[in-house]
């Protein structure tokens, strides 16, 4: 049995849901509606109700505004989910790889640092260890906007920022590292 056919099964079992699943089944605990949910994320109650409707999932960088408003933990959000393209029967291999790379002065020094990821929340608690807690994970912000590096093969990177480091706050968030999702466009 391949993983598409082992999902599929886990899928009719109700044991695995995608992310977008998992939000709306919180809020119906939590006697939510999605226009408090919208108000309370700052999300626009039409790309809520395209998670719903498209059965899409919400991008990265909303995971942990998510959280908040849901009061859950990102582990609690993403434990036993899965992606659209798992959902579609992609291979796992290709699914499995978030990579980040920090933002250094060269691009040899930034890809020497490169680290790879299963998921977005090892990856963010990574950012907060390696910098020594002076990023906290609530602190990063994924760029919504993404771009294309060919020196690297990387075809969806987006830019990794924070709106603090250490004791500094920043109105504009601050880059601080690059990370390709392995999205399909």
């Amino acid at each position: 049995m391949n993983m598409a056919e082992e999902y599929h099964i886990q899928i009719k079992r109700g044991i695995i849901m995608t992310i977008s699943e998992r939000i709306f089944k919180i809020l119906e605990e939590k006697n939510m509606t999605k226009y408090e949910f919208s108000k309370a994320t700052h999300i626009t109650y039409s790309t809520i109700s395209d998670w719903n409707i498209k059965k899409t999932n919400p991008s990265a960088n909303k995971i942990m505004k998510i959280c908040e408003a849901l009061e859950v933990s990102p582990e609690f959000l993403l434990q036993d989910t899965m992606t659209t393209n798992q959902l579609m029967g992609a291979n796992q291999e290709e699914l499995s790889t978030i990579k980040y790379r920090p933002h250094r002065n060269s691009l040899d020094n930034a890809m020497k640092e490169m680290k790879t990821f299963r998921d977005i929340v090892d990856m963010l608690r990574y950012i907060e260890k390696e910098t020594r807690g002076c990023v906290s994970v609530s602190d990063i912000v994924i760029s919504q906007s993404y771009g294309e590096d060919e020196r690297i093969g990387w075809t969806s990177w987006r830019y990794v920022l924070t709106t603090r480091y250490g004791n500094d706050r920043y109105d504009t968030p601050q880059v601080i590292g690059m990370c390709d999702l392995g999205e399909v466009k």
